[in-house]
């Protein structure tokens, strides 16, 4: 009867361990990919955010009449 037990239930446990090991290792890298998805959102919305694209061509504009500025002076 013990025999039984062993032979029936020792491969259980250990592929029951194997898929639980499985699983740990998945949510991590599921936990990982969404952290790293956060930050490219975060990175990404900065550039498609219409007042920093003005904002910046404003600084170009002005850079650039500065240019015309000192080009006019000699």
């Amino acid at each position: 009867m013990l025999v039984t037990v062993y032979y029936v239930y020792l491969p259980r446990c250990r592929a029951l361990t194997g898929m639980l090991s499985t699983r740990l290792q998945l949510a991590m890298e599921n936990h990982r990919l969404r952290q790293e998805l956060n930050q490219l959102k975060c990175q990404r919305s900065l550039l498609d955010d219409d007042r920093v694209l003005d904002s910046i061509e404003q600084s170009f504009q002005q850079f650039h009449a500065f240019l015309d500025m000192l080009r006019d002076a000699g």
